[in-house]
């Protein structure tokens, strides 16, 4: 078919692009609003948003949204966002941070998601009205949280059998304070809260005290990144921070890195300062030969060579400070050691962490302790926590790798 004459020259391909940029784009860490009513759940030739087979959420879950935009005069208006369903994810919190911290993606301040917010309302205006601004989550990374400390435990939830559970349904809003002082990155309060459910949760405890002690030491070994969430409202009833606390383990036991072999009774481990072995003047690494001690219970009048045969604990102290000391990782090292114990009917543990507590069997377990080391060997504090390191457990998601898995038991 003949067009006629060419007229003008050739067109660049760009300026005949029919692409308009994107009314709205999401970024992890967007906090937007989201309106409930009765409607949502139920009525009249309404999709139904949540699963048939749930009936709540419980705050600070994972879930997965499906979200369509709306039509483009709500989109005009600022409010192009439509979930159409939620429902709990498989997933577990600690699932994202398998790539390390930096690769998350929320900000690391409540200023700075704030941030965030504001300029990606003005970069897209369809979302004016459904990101949040002043209500952001945001990561404290574990390196700045080493003097932090759980609070007191509120007296009428302090552990006493079963009837703890009770008394968290009967009042599931009791939180205990993470104390962390005057720092920049928490510059509106002094104090986060934690809720106690969470905190059996994310060490896979039943009991509250029991896991205040473990993040205790994770706390002080750097060993804790914190997901903060951030509400100007909530300091009326406490702190305007809640976080979930996630244990990165391969900061908790770092220290068994500088173990180099296991071998007739002793260990022969890395000198390390400041975490970056010592080398000699021929740049070969310098080493130490550290006995291992005897299990508690053994019966001290073994032969040597019976002795060198049972010796498999190992002591690594830490320059971690914990009260007047510093903090020493006393694991089993040379057998697994199956521990079983009684059935575990309350809840099940959580697969993607690295931590199981009490009550909770485990197989293939080697026991481990922190003990608190001080310059007078009689202020020593042997056993501030108890547990057991687990091989090979299954993360969830389908990733599998070692994991530690611990019974806390003090």
């Amino acid at each position: 078919m003949n067009r006629g004459p060419r007229v003008g020259g050739v067109k660049d391909p760009e300026e005949t692009s029919t692409t308009s940029p994107p009314l709205a784009v999401l970024s992890t860490g967007d906090t937007f609003v989201f309106f409930v009513n009765s409607i949502t759940f139920s009525g009249s030739g309404a999709t139904p948003l949540m699963p048939s087979d749930t009936d709540w959420i419980p705050a600070f879950s994972v879930v997965e949204l499906l979200i369509a935009p709306r039509h483009i005069d709500s989109a005009l208006m600022g409010r192009i966002l439509n979930v159409k369903c939620l429902r709990p994810s498989t997933t577990h919190i600690d699932s994202f941070f398998q790539s390390g911290i930096e690769n998350v993606g929320l900000p690391f301040t409540a200023e700075e998601g704030s941030r965030r917010a504001t300029e990606r309302r003005e970069l897209y205006p369809a979302l004016s009205k459904d990101l949040e601004v002043e209500k952001t989550a945001f990561l404290v990374k574990g390196g700045i949280l080493t003097h932090a400390y759980m609070g007191e435990i509120p007296v009428a939830e302090i552990d006493n059998g079963s009837q703890t559970d009770m008394a968290l349904l009967a009042n599931p809003q009791e939180y205990v304070k993470v104390c962390v002082g005057n720092m920049p990155s928490l510059s509106q309060c002094d104090y986060i809260d934690i809720k106690m459910d969470l905190i059996k949760t994310q060490t896979n405890t039943l009991s509250v005290e029991h896991g205040c002690a473990f993040l205790d030491v994770a706390f002080a070994l750097g060993a804790v990144n914190l997901v903060v969430f951030f509400d100007p409202r909530w300091s009326n009833r406490g702190s305007c921070y809640r976080a979930i606390p996630v244990i990165d383990t391969n900061i908790l036991f770092a220290v068994l890195k500088n173990v180099r072999s296991i071998q007739d009774g002793f260990a022969i481990v890395a000198s390390v300062v400041n975490g970056v072995p010592l080398k000699d003047e021929m740049g070969e690494e310098i080493t130490t030969r550290i006995a291992l001690e005897k299990e508690a219970g053994d019966d001290d009048d073994d032969d040597d060579e019976d002795a060198e045969q049972t010796a498999n604990i190992l002591s690594l102290k830490t320059d971690a400070r914990f009260d007047d000391g510093f903090l020493a990782l006393k694991i089993k090292v040379t057998a697994e050691d199956t521990y079983t114990s009684r059935d575990y009917k309350e809840r099940a543990p959580n697969s993607s962490l690295s931590i199981i507590g009490l009550g909770i069997g485990s197989s293939k377990a080697y026991p481990f302790a922190f003990d608190v080391v001080c310059t007078d060997p009689g202020d020593n504090i042997p056993g501030v926590v108890q547990a057991f390191m687990n091989r090979g457990l299954a993360v969830a998601g389908g990733i599998s790798r070692k994991r530690k898995a611990v019974k806390m038991c003090l």
